[in-house]
């Protein structure tokens, strides 16, 4: 099952179960929905209100690393650009739900703007300087704060 796919009622499967989570239920959600405006007024921040932009950088970096989640040893710094894999823009569309030229317009504007880079025909990365620049810095630090608060408040609501 894809995680768009997820359907509240297979969480709710037994009684016990669906007693607990309910009493939980709307402080969890206010918890993450917390979490989610915080987030997205991060990357509104760093991608000067483009929030389509913000969505599709997201995708771009998230891609080029998906094949190294997990790997403890890329935790304190950006992951070298060698490691990288590149994304075409017909995957992005797929992965943001945007139809592909959308994307390809607002990959060429960061393309010019220096936010990704083109790797021959294989597609697009996020260079490892983009990771080092003060606005992504701040924006990372504030991100992993309000990371460590949403699992703080999860912890106490679900007894994690």
């Amino acid at each position: 099952m894809s995680d768009r796919e997820y359907r509240s009622d297979d969480y709710f499967d037994n009684a016990e179960t669906r007693i607990e989570a309910l009493k939980n239920f709307r402080a969890v959600c206010r918890a993450a929905s917390y979490f989610l405006i915080k987030s997205l007024s991060l990357v509104n921040d760093v991608h000067h209100g483009a929030a389509v932009e913000a969505l599709i950088f997201t995708a771009i970096w998230t891609a080029n690393i998906s094949h190294i989640r997990g790997q403890e040893s890329f935790n304190e710094a950006p992951i070298p650009e060698d490691l990288r894999r590149p994304v075409t823009v017909a995957r992005l569309a797929q992965l943001v739900g945007i139809p592909p030229e959308t994307v390809r317009r607002h990959v060429n504007r960061m393309l010019e703007a220096g936010m990704c880079r083109r790797v021959g025909r294989k597609g697009v990365i996020v260079p490892e300087a983009v990771f080092l620049r003060p606005e992504m810095v701040t924006a990372a630090k504030e991100q992993y704060l309000a990371t460590r608060q949403l699992h703080r408040t999860l912890s106490q609501l679900l007894r994690i």
